[in-house]
């Protein structure tokens, strides 16, 4: 894997706080960067080009990160809530 892919993977993980989520995060993008290059090698000059081209195909990578952070907050805390309401609601987790 390249250092710009590394990276890139570096910058998204960076900004989320889950870091048991990290290696799945590095997975996923790792198999659409991975797509991508392949699809892009077919008619750039290159593993280098289509590897910059995939990565801004992407975006930014600190701004992908804080969005996955954030989703990632939304879905603990309301699962967190479900799993709290049910306790005090039954005495125990259904």
């Amino acid at each position: 894997m390249s250092d710009r892919i590394n990276d890139f993977l570096d910058k998204i993980c960076a900004s989320v706080k889950y870091k048991t989520m990290h290696s799945e995060i590095r997975e996923e993008f790792k198999n659409h960067i991975d797509e991508a290059v392949f699809e892009f090698e077919t008619f750039s000059r290159g593993h280098e080009a289509a590897v910059n081209m995939s990565l801004s195909k992407l975006g930014n990578a600190t701004e992908i990160g804080e969005e996955l952070n954030l989703s990632l907050y939304v879905t603990v805390s309301i699962v967190c809530r479900l799993t709290t309401n049910s306790v005090l609601q039954y005495g125990q987790v259904l």
